[in-house]
């Protein structure tokens, strides 16, 4: 009686009410959900483990947005291996790294928004969603032209 369970939620004996406590990843991941999904600004960090794992999927990311401007008809079954295994590489990213979950799990649900259809209307479909990753990861990839190594935002 009045203690917390795992330091998640506090219980307040003169109040009746609770007091929601949060780490700060929490409070990011959050506010990260909320800008890519909602459209609100990309909160800050000064987590340099994801701010290197989005690096790392911006990277990935790139790869597949090359692969998929050389793709065609013909070679469309060289590039599923390709695909398969970024898909691989950005799961196992985020098991690394678990605020990167967020982007996997964003990823995830806009393949499955893909709709079945002929081969040209599925690359295009593919390159904007990858398209759009990149505009997402972007506020927490550094440039090699030097932004400042502290905080980093959208």
């Amino acid at each position: 009686e009045g203690r917390d369970p795992v330091g998640l939620i506090k219980y307040i004996p003169e109040s009746p009410c609770y007091l929601w406590e949060e780490s700060k990843d929490q409070k990011f991941g959050w506010e990260l959900i909320l800008a890519l999904y909602m459209g609100h600004p990309f909160p800050s960090t000064e987590n340099l483990e994801f701010v290197q794992a989005c690096q790392k999927l911006h990277q990935i990311n790139e790869v597949i947005l090359e692969n998929l401007d050389k793709v065609s008809a013909k070679n469309l079954e060289r590039l599923k291996p390709v695909l398969d295994r970024s898909d691989e590489v950005i799961h196992k990213l985020a098991e690394l790294v678990p605020l990167l979950r967020i982007y996997s799990s964003w990823l995830r649900a806009e393949r499955a928004r893909v709709k079945p259809g002929d081969i040209q209307s599925t690359i295009a479909a593919t390159k904007n969603m990858h398209r759009t990753l990149r505009s997402l990861v972007r506020p927490y990839v550094l440039e090699e032209a030097g932004l400042p190594q502290g905080e980093v935002h959208g």
